[in-house]
């Protein structure tokens, strides 16, 4: 402490350093809250608009109601085809034979 200098002033040269400490260092927290909050702004509109394409997305899907009249066409036409088939190996058996009984 100087000594030409009063207690008073001397307290008074000590609050006003701490009060530009304080205020700088309470403008850097400012800065840095104001810095996270655009952050965090920025990756929030990022999801909504992942959010809103995947509902756009989804809107197109087919439902289940729509889809199961549809797989159960499939598996009708799945077992028609299979019967057919059968038939068909079973003619491709029996022509033959039945040929060669006929022609006896």
């Amino acid at each position: 402490m100087d000594t030409n200098v009063s207690p008073k002033e001397h307290l008074d040269h000590r609050f006003e350093d701490l009060y530009r400490f304080l205020e700088a260092r309470f403008a850097g927290q400012t800065k840095a809250v104001e810095k996270a909050e655009n952050s965090m702004n920025l990756r929030l509109e990022g999801m909504n608009e992942f959010r809103d394409q995947m509902k756009d997305q989804a809107a197109t899907f087919v439902t289940r109601e729509e889809h199961r009249p549809w797989v159960e066409r499939l598996i009708s036409l799945e077992k028609r085809a299979a019967a057919q088939a059968a038939i068909g190996a079973l003619l491709l058996v029996a022509a033959p034979l039945i040929v060669n009984y006929l022609l006896r």
